[in-house]
């Protein structure tokens, strides 16, 4: 109980750091993509896995009228990478890094008026996904290799051989 507790992270978007800036990540979904089987013989439906992933989507938040996330809004695919520093309950520190790459979909200028911070936000449609807490590579996805790795295991590492030269 009261192991990897975010501590503090920070944000860099096609090079440039948001720190002091960002301030949530909400972090893509990860949903296998299913087909629900039923067939004679068969006394219910099951889903099965179609080798597949449904499409990944993380929201970026920022504190204020940011204006460098605005160029990079649909014309390439941005990196997005988060450091953090996550905390045991024995107070010893372990590195958090994920890396993301997307096309910026869309980017929320907010609300604005007298004496606000007002706030932000970008949308990534994301392409690549890892997620690697204290050296391990618990999460890789990359749609476009055949890369589901959960866990350091990839699960379509069969597929890619049957389908490569």
């Amino acid at each position: 109980m009261f192991n990897n507790i975010l501590i503090n992270f920070g944000v860099y978007l096609d090079g440039i750091a948001y720190l002091g800036t960002a301030s949530e990540v909400q972090l893509p979904n990860l949903a296998i993509k299913t087909e629900e089987w039923t067939a004679a013989g068969m006394s219910g439906t099951v889903k099965v896995d179609t080798g597949k992933m449904e499409a990944m989507e993380s929201v970026i938040k920022f504190k204020g009228l940011q204006t460098d996330p605005i160029k990079v809004i649909g014309n390439k695919e941005a990196p997005l990478i988060i450091r953090g520093s996550l905390r045991n309950k024995d107070g010893t520190e372990k590195k958090l890094t994920v890396e993301m790459r997307g096309l910026v979909t869309s980017y929320d200028n907010g609300t604005i008026n007298a004496e606000s911070t007002g706030e932000t936000s970008l949308t990534l449609s994301v392409s690549y996904y890892r997620f690697n807490a204290d050296g391990e590579d618990l999460v890789e996805i990359d749609p476009i290799n055949n890369v589901r790795s959960l866990n350091g295991t990839n699960q379509l590492e069969g597929v890619l051989a049957n389908i490569s030269n």
